[in-house]
């Protein structure tokens, strides 16, 4: 399942798969209590308040992600993408990498105070 989930593309054709159990290995112990979690995505998760699991604790890395990674992609719209910001407790992370994309999967059930980072 670990193989599974950090190994998956996330391009149009592959699935894309939702966690609702912790996943490990992870590093989530070496996280504090609170923390800032970035997204790079397009305005209408905003808007819809329909939000993806996959964050970053990197700001570089969610600019990478609005911005950069999938640039040669049709459906990429540079003037709808943003970065999204909010404050998310360590206890209901899903899973966490600290490295390479500081991944943070999240409940986006237990999102609050979501907002564009400026």
């Amino acid at each position: 399942l670990h193989q599974l989930y950090t190994r998956q593309e996330n391009e149009c054709w592959h699935p894309k798969i939702k966690l609702t159990e912790v996943l490990e290995p992870n590093d989530i112990d070496s996280l504090p209590q609170d923390i800032i979690l970035y997204r790079g995505c397009d305005i209408s998760e905003f808007k819809k308040k329909s939000f993806g699991q996959a964050w970053t604790t990197s700001l570089e890395i969610a600019k990478k992600f609005a911005y950069d990674y999938y640039a040669n992609q049709d459906w990429l719209q540079k003037n709808t993408r943003v970065i999204l910001e909010t404050k998310y407790s360590n206890k209901n992370v899903l899973f966490s990498n600290q490295s390479i994309e500081y991944e943070i999967v999240v409940d986006v059930d237990k999102l609050m105070d979501v907002s564009i980072f400026a």
